[in-house]
């Protein structure tokens, strides 16, 4: 139903409205001690390859990862030394212990000589097991570059020094998700992109795995130094260090997916030792995952929960759960009923409930003015089946939670900002907060003091709101603002769908910048913050993502994307929310493309649900 003249705003597509991201190893000593929690080892066994070709006389090292800090804290399991065979096989004893029966386990593979070259003290390379309890007598792990790459995407914001993986002791969920998300890059067994894991229908980048993994494999099995040298000096960032080892080499990569780009793709090997592989230089190095299933059917705001779960609102009337590895929770149909039509926001508050707002609803229900539905976790209807209607709600575009548990509501209906408590009462009376003052908001967001932040489409504003409602102040910063947040340095950030920029307000309401362009920057919509500071946001009409380095880095404001954007090659087609998990990983909802699209390891972790100010878990 056309509810407004073209004039106030852009056309989404088709029925969806929109205005227009040894010690040497962990440099620890002494010996393993084992406790009553440890887990008597299993003997297994594996291979060290190049390619096609064994690389012999390698020393591999066992650690389950750490749980003290970000990239520190594993524990060295082994308690006799392994060395790979002329075949490039070893052998793991059972002569160890793990910490506990989830601990996340994983091989390094050091030195060794590919063929009958020298020993090449350049090669580090990485294989992720899994949790201990996954280990038995039939495992089979391959060591190789494709192992290693997607391990190190995966892994990407748990890697620190010297290979060493850890997470902090309260993100051990966003640990785990990454170890698992592994398995849908790479068969642990035989070493061979997609993963063994990769549920149906996902659309796995192998091609650019195996480029990358040919890549590295140059300087693995090189007579030389000449191969390893041209490596690192590709790999090495404008603002960085060079690396020294494949590994180190190739988690630059990954952590600067737009640097070098052509400089890297000449490093192609005279014959690629994995296929398929890429036809031309890429325009980035990002690994996306691309997910269908679950009923997805237009998919627009996206939230994560505790688990690392994805909830995907649907413009088409249905709501999609799928697992942190992309295999749907909620059946070929969705969750449907409640409810959910023309379902456009997407909140998951402190108790991992979902709240989604739908822009219209029955006449009998709200005059069809629209609802809001709340689920929980396993996706039981908590709103009746109708939803709920209270507190002025009309054609609910957005919606926020908050850490006390309440819910902000943005009318695109009457320019109206609805407060809901947890139980869905209205604590904003019957007409809503800040008539008058908002121009058919799009999104909204709420800050560390409980105040709410809602993004004026159809003007140059932002509105503030307090809990109380008695405070209402609107900030002239922006140019057609679609998606708003906050950061961990109370600075208010703002996606400009006209303007192609993206503003930066303190929560003062002063204007640091109304916006920071780039070419890249193309109608942006969606926007979220990860545990880092840094700025994510996706490109409507670019078809692309952007990342923006935030208040706490040196480049305030400056895109490190390339040209055109992120994830140019990864089929997105109109892609509206964004959200980063506990792993790093980025999640976009692909709304013409129909699918949810996760970029590995592309941002730091972030705490999830995403309620309040956003953190490293």
């Amino acid at each position: 139903m056309l509810r407004r003249t073209l004039a106030l705003r852009i056309i989404r597509p088709p029925g969806i409205w929109l205005i227009a991201a040894a010690c040497a190893l962990v440099g620890c000593g002494g010996s393993i001690v084992r406790s009553s929690s440890q887990q008597d080892g299993v003997s297994f066994t594996g291979k060290l390859m190049s390619g096609q070709q064994a690389i012999a006389n390698a020393a591999i090292e066992m650690y389950a990862a750490g749980s003290t800090g970000y990239g520190t804290g594993a524990s060295s399991l082994l308690n006799s030394s392994v060395d790979t065979a002329e075949d490039g096989s070893f052998s793991i004893g059972s002569d160890y212990a793990c910490p506990s029966d989830s601990s996340q386990i994983y091989l390094v593979a050091k030195g060794g000589n590919a063929g009958q070259n020298a020993v090449n003290s350049q090669i580090v390379l990485l294989a992720a097991i899994g949790p201990c309890s996954g280990i038995s007598s039939s495992t089979v792990v391959t060591i190789n570059e494709v192992s290693t790459v997607a391990a190190v995407y995966a892994l990407a914001g748990f890697l620190g020094s010297n290979a060493e993986i850890g997470a902090t002791s309260t993100n051990s969920q966003g640990l785990q998700n990454a170890f698992a998300n592994v398995l849908n890059l790479v068969d642990p067994a035989m070493g061979t992109s997609p993963g063994s894991a990769a549920p149906t229908g996902a659309i796995v980048p192998s091609s650019k795995l195996n480029t990358l993994a040919g890549i590295l494999s140059k300087c693995v099995s090189s007579a030389t130094n000449s191969a390893c040298s041209s490596l690192f000096s590709a790999a090495t960032p404008a603002y960085g260090s060079m690396p020294s080892n494949t590994l180190d080499a190739l988690l630059n990569i990954v952590r600067n997916p737009a640097s070098n780009a052509a400089a890297l793709f000449a490093l192609a090997p005279a014959t690629w030792p994995f296929k398929p592989v890429l036809s031309a230089t890429p325009k980035d190095w990002t690994l996306a995952i691309s997910y269908t299933g679950g009923g997805l059917n237009g998919p627009t705001a996206i939230a994560l929960d505790s688990a690392g779960s994805i909830w995907a609102a649907n413009y088409y009337d249905t709501l999609t759960k799928l697992s942190s590895t992309g295999t749907a929770f909620s059946s070929s149909a969705g969750y449907t009923g409640g409810g959910l039509q023309e379902s456009y926001g997407l909140t998951v508050d402190n108790k991992d409930n979902v709240w989604v707002s739908n822009e219209e609803s029955p006449y009998a229900v709200n005059s069809g003015h629209g609802t809001v539905t709340e689920l929980s976790s396993s996706g039981q209807f908590l709103s009746g089946a109708s939803g709920y209607y209270q507190g002025g709600l009309s054609f609910p575009d957005a919606l926020a939670a908050d850490t006390n548990g309440d819910i902000w509501v943005a009318n695109d209906g009457d320019s109206s900002g609805t407060l809901l408590s947890s139980s869905g009462s209205s604590l904003s009376g019957t007409s809503g907060y800040g008539s008058g003052s908002m121009a058919f908001p799009a999104a909204v967001v709420v800050d560390g003091n409980h105040n709410a932040w809602f993004a004026n489409q159809s003007s140059t504003t932002i509105t503030e709101i307090s809990l109380d409602g008695s405070v209402v102040k609107s900030v002239s910063c922006c140019d057609g603002a679609s998606g708003i947040a906050v950061d961990q340095y109370n600075n208010v950030w703002v996606a400009n769908y006209f303007g192609n920029s993206v503003s930066q307000v303190t929560t003062s309401g002063t204007v640091v910048s109304s916006g920071y362009t780039a070419s890249s920057v193309n109608h942006p919509s969606g926007i979220a913050i990860d545990g880092a500071g840094n700025i994510w946001i996706t490109n409507f009409q670019g078809n692309s993502i952007d990342e923006i380095y935030g208040a706490g880095s040196g480049q305030v404001g400056t895109v490190a994307a390339p040209l055109n954007g992120y994830g140019t090659d990864t089929g997105l087609n109109g892609p509206f929310g964004i959200a980063v998990d506990a792993s790093g990983n980025v999640w976009v909802s692909n709304f013409g493309g129909n699918t949810l699209i996760i970029f590995v390891g592309l941002a730091a972790p972030t705490r999830t649900p995403a309620v309040g100010i956003p953190d490293a878990p």
